[in-house]
């Protein structure tokens, strides 16, 4: 399950400690390690900013065109349609060649499925988000947990 505290990456600090983060660095390292063997060549790394709530890359191989998303505050990473310039939409993808080297190479990364990304927030999940992630949710209102989790919201 992808849905924990802080997975919108918007979160209150407070006596549960502080939510980890996942560097531009380390999120390079999991993608160069996993794709490179594999044939990919990787480009357009972006880092996370205020928007978006994540680190991002550009995976092809032969005629085959992929991002790879990683999250900023988790060790998760997605796969997507390659995300267009300017839209922030996202379209997520499976993409079982690279799930396999990931979950060989680093089996502490979750590799979030299409059936998890996809579906609809349920009340289960938003009890587990804290009263900001909650107020976000309600202004933003995610048609999925992907878009909750994977978000330009600022």
């Amino acid at each position: 399950m992808i849905v924990r505290r802080g997975i919108t990456s918007f979160f209150n600090w407070d006596d549960r400690g502080p939510i980890p983060e996942i560097g531009i660095a380390e999120f390079k390292s999991i993608v160069y390690a996993a794709a490179t063997p594999l044939g990919y060549t990787v480009s357009d790394v972006s880092e996370r900013g205020v928007t978006p709530n994540f680190h991002s890359a550009l995976l092809t191989n032969g005629d085959t065109a992929l991002s790879i998303l990683g999250h900023s505050t988790y060790p998760i990473v997605a796969f997507s349609e390659p995300l267009e310039l300017l839209s922030c939409e996202i379209r997520f993808i499976d993409s079982d060649p690279l799930t396999q080297q990931l979950a060989t190479l680093f089996p502490n990364v979750t590799i979030a499925t299409t059936a998890e990304l996809d579906r609809n927030l349920t009340d289960t999940d938003l009890a587990i988000l804290d009263t900001s992630e909650r107020e976000q949710v309600k202004y933003w209102q995610p048609q999925s947990v992907g878009n909750a989790a994977f978000n330009w919201w600022d």
